[in-house]
């Protein structure tokens, strides 16, 4: 089972809240989590850590499983029991989480206006193609970007994998010798959702929201 946990925010919380939630989490991730400068971001980061709190209850687990989270070589945060990814963009705050022994990544990305040419050698002459045929190219643009993120943050090596490496192919793809699987996700019409993971695996994806 692979459980998308997710949520919302549109205002600031209020100082009473925001402390509440702050300190449910251990006093050096709540510091990490204070240092942002933006409180949007502050707000990303602190529902991240409460959705995956809800996910890890699925597995027996909690706020105390918090303690046991390690970072690898490349700075991404894991645990050993079980295997999860949060992205945010926008007003959304998703994380992805499995017990399986699977390597999974999300990304969730706020449509906006870009430049294409900013973009232009993060994607094959034939990505460009798929994106700009598509009905809706900006669109297009974010449904391929959110493939190739969600791969990378599934992999773990962070920017060490050029986007331009990542070939895709509707909904898997390659890097190098290695084979990846991706599914949309739909929340609404202003955001581009992708999961990536290692495996094939005929499994029901559960989306749950959660209120703050």
């Amino acid at each position: 089972m692979i459980y998308l946990l997710y949520s919302s925010f549109n205002e600031r919380f209020s100082t009473e809240k925001y402390n509440y939630y702050l300190n449910m989490l251990p006093a050096d991730m709540a510091k990490r989590i204070g240092k942002y400068h933006r409180w949007q971001d502050a707000h990303a980061g602190l529902i991240g850590k409460l959705l995956l709190v809800e996910g890890l209850k699925k597995y027996g687990g909690g706020h105390q499983w918090l303690d046991d989270i390690k970072y690898s070589e490349y700075s991404r945060p894991y645990l050993d029991l079980v295997e999860f990814n949060i992205s945010h963009s926008g007003n959304y705050v998703i994380c992805v989480i499995s017990n399986d022994k699977l390597r999974i990544g999300v990304d969730v990305e706020q449509i906006r206006p870009i430049e294409f040419s900013d973009f232009d050698r993060q994607f094959t002459n034939a990505e460009w193609q798929m994106i700009k045929s598509d009905p809706d190219p900006l669109r297009g643009f974010y449904k391929m970007w959110t493939k190739k993120e969600a791969i990378v943050k599934a992999d773990g090596k962070g920017l060490s994998i050029p986007l331009s490496e990542i070939i895709i192919d509707n909904n898997t793809a390659r890097v190098g010798d290695e084979c990846w699987y991706l599914k949309p996700v739909d929340l609404d019409q202003h955001h581009i959702i992708h999961l990536a993971c290692d495996q094939n695996v005929e499994q029901e994806l559960t989306l749950e929201r959660l209120s703050l």
